[in-house]
């Protein structure tokens, strides 16, 4: 779990380091230039053998998450509300975005705060990271998103829990 602690301090590093309005790759992603971005979607609760030990927990979550600024990382939150009052979450932390043409890739690191929880997740706050692949088509997105909590091994118990899922985009 050291991985995630690594992921957190780089999403914060390059947040000083890298400049705040970078050059679009193109003409067609003038998007990055847009100030702000909220993110939708659905996500399949707890897939079994990711990073999480065991499947516990069932139903899907919905999800929201809104990002700040312009540039390639940004700060953002969110949140996830199980559909069966399973683990839900709030969260806060960086957004690490590489664009491509109109594919984008991107990182979280950050933290959460659960809520609702079944499973032997050691804190009531943790450690999340994520990572989602989508396309961008104007100020819109379709993406696949990963998403990863724990508490990178700082207690006795670390089930930890992973989402799959979809999210559609919007800047404005």
């Amino acid at each position: 779990m050291r991985e995630i602690i690594v992921v957190i301090f780089l999403s914060m590093w390059t947040t000083v380091n890298l400049p705040a309005n970078p050059a679009p790759c193109n003409d067609s992603m003038q998007t990055l230039d847009l100030a702000h971005e909220i993110k939708i979607g659905i996500l399949y609760h707890d897939i079994a053998r990711v990073w999480g030990n065991t499947k516990i927990e069932g139903g899907y979550d919905v999800n929201c998450e809104f990002l700040w600024g312009t540039g390639l990382v940004r700060p953002c939150g969110g949140f996830a509300i199980n559909s069966q009052g399973e683990t839900s979450r709030t969260y806060i932390g960086y957004n690490f975005m590489v664009v491509h043409r109109s594919c984008f890739a991107s990182a979280f690191g950050g933290g959460a705060v659960v809520f609702n929880y079944h499973r032997a997740l050691g804190s009531h706050v943790l450690f999340r990271v994520a990572g989602e692949i989508g396309y961008q088509f104007g100020p819109h997105s379709i993406s696949i998103i990963l998403d990863h909590i724990s508490n990178a091994n700082l207690a006795e118990h670390n089930a930890g829990l992973d989402l799959l899922g979809i999210r559609y985009g919007w800047r404005w």
